[in-house]
């Protein structure tokens, strides 16, 4: 592992426990309220980017309720209310957009580029493109 991958690995690990802690964090008026509802646990109350971002993506990638309610049970993301929510809020102001453009939606242009291998047969697969890019 190179020095600059070394350094970015700490940072993003350095970042994901933060992260962790920030939302761990209960205020001293949050430690002595403790909800009936809550089963005798305190869920987490802090949303960090960890938290919100986990959850709509394991809930885009899935569909998913129980498993968003899972890690959200282990503080690992935010409920399945919460992404329900964001959701619909990114739902009404793509709405929004459209309206104020006269109901023409022009989506984010988007491509993919795919290297078709013609000579299967050799060993690496290099050189094997048509042309250069």
């Amino acid at each position: 592992m190179s020095d600059v991958n070394k350094e970015e690995f700490i940072d993003q690990s350095a970042s994901l426990l933060v992260q962790h802690v920030v939302g761990a964090f209960k205020s001293d008026r949050q430690v002595s309220y403790k909800s009936p509802s809550q089963d005798g646990a305190f869920r987490q109350q802090n949303e960090t980017p960890l938290s919100v971002g986990l959850a709509l993506d394991i809930h885009k990638t899935t569909r998913s309720k129980s498993l968003v309610q899972k890690l959200a049970h282990l503080d690992l993301s935010i409920s399945y209310k919460k992404v329900m929510e964001i959701e619909t809020s990114m739902a009404k102001t793509t709405l929004k957009q459209v309206d104020a453009l006269g109901g023409i939606c022009i989506p984010p242009v988007w491509f993919a580029l795919d290297n078709i291998d013609f000579l299967e047969a050799t060993p690496s697969g290099m050189n094997t493109l048509l042309f250069d890019l």
